[in-house]
């Protein structure tokens, strides 16, 4: 039987199979899914602080994460997986500098 994945597994698996890369082809010698935690981190830790972000903000900084991580990302393999690393970078820089209390 398969060991149960994390929240945070689950996540990174998402976004790597929502930016249409196979999960676990090997990326700078981990899973591609792995690459994908550096975002999820930043996601988790914003939703984490208390009474920072309401849950319908927390959802709407994840569509904001989606929709940068996409345009970010250049036509063919190769260079998709190197604006991957530009767009994470990007995107946790992004949300670092968010305001994230009322």
């Amino acid at each position: 039987m398969a060991t149960p994945k994390s929240p945070r597994e689950r996540a990174a698996r998402a976004l790597c199979r929502k930016d249409g890369h196979p999960e676990n082809i090997m990326f700078e010698g981990r899973p591609m899914w792995e690459s994908y935690l550096d975002v999820v981190d930043v996601v988790l830790e914003a939703a984490a602080e208390p009474g920072a972000m309401s849950a319908e903000e927390v959802r709407e900084v994840a569509a904001n994460i989606a929709a940068q991580w996409k345009s970010s990302l250049r036509p063919g393999t190769e260079a998709r997986l190197l604006g991957h690393q530009e767009a994470a970078r990007w995107i946790a820089a992004a949300i670092r500098a968010m305001p994230l209390t009322k």
